[in-house]
C-alpha cells in the first residue's frame, strides 16, 4: 500500500479544519489545497490560508476509532499517559513523547 501524504490546518477565519495538500508561499500563511465539486459537477481546487501553528502532517496511522493521527496531536494509552506526536528530523520519523517529560531537561532523549 502506498503511503498517503496529506496535511490539515485550521482555517484562519472560521477555525474549520481543512484537509489536503500543503502549499506555502514565502512570507505568506500556509495554505491547504483541497478538491471540491462545483455546481456543474466538475472537480475544482481551493486554496485556503490556515493558521501556521495548526498545520500537521498525517502520520499514516489511525487510532482505535479509525481517526487519522497528525503531527502535533496528543494521544493516550487507554485514556492515560498523554503523549505528543511530533516529527523529529534527526530520526527522520514521527515519534511520541510523554507530555510530562517535555520539560525535563535532564533526560537525554525523550522521544520514542
Amino acid at each position: 500500500m502506498e503511503p498517503i501524504i496529506k496535511f490539515r490546518g485550521q482555517e484562519i477565519d472560521s477555525n474549520k479544519w481543512l484537509y489536503g495538500d500543503l502549499f506555502q508561499r514565502l512570507g505568506c500563511y500556509p495554505e491547504i489545497i483541497f478538491p471540491y465539486i462545483d455546481e456543474n459537477g466538475k472537480t475544482q481546487y481551493a486554496e485556503i490560508a490556515v493558521k501556521e501553528k495548526t498545520v500537521g502532517q498525517f502520520i499514516g496511522r489511525k487510532d482505535k476509532n479509525k481517526t487519522e493521527i497528525y503531527d502535533g496531536d496528543i494521544i493516550t494509552v487507554n485514556g492515560d499517559f498523554p503523549k505528543l506526536v511530533k516529527f523529529i528530523p534527526e530520526r527522520a520519523s514521527f515519534c511520541i513523547a510523554n507530555i510530562c517529560d517535555l520539560n525535563n531537561q535532564n533526560q537525554l532523549d525523550i522521544w520514542m
